[in-house]
C-alpha cells in the first residue's frame, strides 16, 4: 500500500469524511462510470485494483480516486481489508463500499448512509428487494448464503448477505477486523459485527445485471469461495462446537454400540462381525475429529496469541 500525501491526511480532520471505496480487479470497462458517479455523493473516493491486468489503476488514478494497487490478484476480501486500512488512516467517518462494475446506483448512496449519520446504524446494507432482475441460479444461491451467514438486524433476518453495497460508520471501520481474503469476507464481516453488537440494518437497494454489470466470478465459483470461507472460519474459530462435541458424541455412541456387541456375544456366543465394523468406524471417525478439534484449537490459540 502507498503512502498517503499529507493533504489526504489532512482531510482526514474533518467531522464529516464520507468516503465511497471500490475494490476493482479487470474493471476497465466500467469503473470510469463507477467513480465519476459516486463522486457526486461524497467527499473522496478510494479504489484498490486487487492485481488488475488491464487500466483499471490508471483510469481510477486519471479521474482523482485515491488508488491503491495489489501487486497480484488477492481476492475481494483481501481488497476489502486494503479500504478498511486506508479509512483509518484517512481519518474517514462514513464509508460506503461499492461494485466496481456499475452494478449497484451511487445516487443511492445518500440513503444509505442517513442511518450512520443519524446514529441510527453501524453498517446499513444496500438489500436487493427486486429478486427478479437476479439471474435465477445467482438468486437461489444468494438465498442459501443468507440462511448459511446466519445473521439478525433489528428487525429480523438479513436477507442479502452477499451485498457489496454497504456503509459502515467510524465505530465499525475502527473496531471490523477479517481475515478472509475471498468472496466470503462479506458474510465474515457480518458475523463479526454481530458478535461485536454492532448495530446492523437494511435499506432496499435497486441493482443492474447485464453483459457489462455481471460478476467477472463465475457464480459458482462464487458460491464456492463463499461456503468455502464460512466453513473455515466457522472451524478455526469455533472447532470444540463444531468439532469436538461431534467427536464425543461419535466416541461415545461407538463405545455404547460396542458394549452392546460384547454383551449379546457373551449371552448368546455369536459374534456381530457387520455391527462391530460398523461400530469401529465410528469410533475411528470419532477419534479423527478430536485430533483434528485439538489442532485447530491449538491454531486458534497460538493466532490469538500472536495477535
Amino acid at each position: 500500500m502507498r503512502q498517503l500525501p499529507e493533504e489526504q491526511a489532512r482531510v482526514g480532520a474533518r467531522s464529516q469524511l464520507v468516503v465511497a471505496a471500490i475494490p476493482a480487479y479487470n474493471e476497465e470497462q466500467m469503473i470510469a462510470k463507477t467513480i465519476v458517479c459516486a463522486k457526486k455523493y461524497v467527499e473522496r473516493v478510494i479504489v484498490v485494483d486487487d492485481g488488475s491486468e488491464d487500466d483499471t489503476a490508471e483510469i481510477a488514478q486519471s479521474l482523482g480516486a485515491v488508488t491503491y494497487r495489489h501487486t497480484k490478484n488477492r481476492g475481494k476480501g483481501a481488497a476489502l481489508r486494503t479500504i478498511f486500512v486506508a479509512a483509518r488512516e484517512l481519518g474517514v467517518t462514513v464509508l460506503v463500499t461499492l461494485d466496481a462494475d456499475a452494478q449497484h446506483n451511487p445516487s443511492e448512496i445518500p440513503k444509505l448512509i442517513a442511518p450512520i449519520l443519524n446514529k441510527d446504524a453501524d453498517i446499513v446494507i444496500g438489500s436487493r428487494t427486486h429478486w427478479n432482475s437476479v439471474p435465477r441460479m445467482r438468486r437461489t444461491g444468494l438465498k442459501f448464503l443468507d440462511a448459511t451467514t446466519a445473521v439478525r438486524d433489528q428487525q429480523g433476518a438479513i436477507v442479502d448477505s452477499q451485498s457489496g453495497f454497504r456503509a459502515y460508520s467510524e465505530k465499525a471501520i475502527a473496531t471490523l477486523d477479517f481475515g478472509e481474503p475471498g468472496m466470503g469476507a462479506e458474510s465474515e464481516i457480518l458475523k463479526i459485527a454481530s458478535r461485536l453488537g454492532l448495530i446492523i440494518r437494511q435499506i432496499p437497494i435497486t441493482v443492474t445485471y447485464g453483459r457489462d454489470t455481471d460478476h467477472s466470478l463465475n457464480p459458482l465459483l462464487h458460491f464456492s469461495d463463499v461456503v468455502s470461507g464460512l466453513a473455515k472460519n466457522t472451524f478455526l474459530k469455533r472447532p470444540v462446537r463444531f468439532l469436538g462435541i461431534p467427536a464425543a458424541a461419535l466416541v461415545l455412541g461407538g463405545v455404547y454400540w460396542w458394549t452392546l456387541i460384547l454383551d449379546a456375544y457373551n449371552r448368546t456366543g455369536k459374534f456381530a462381525i457387520g455391527n462391530a465394523l460398523v461400530a469401529s468406524v465410528v469410533l475411528m471417525i470419532g477419534f479423527f475429529l478430536s485430533i483434528g478439534s485439538l489442532i485447530l484449537l491449538s491454531i486458534t490459540l497460538i493466532a490469538q496469541e500472536s495477535n
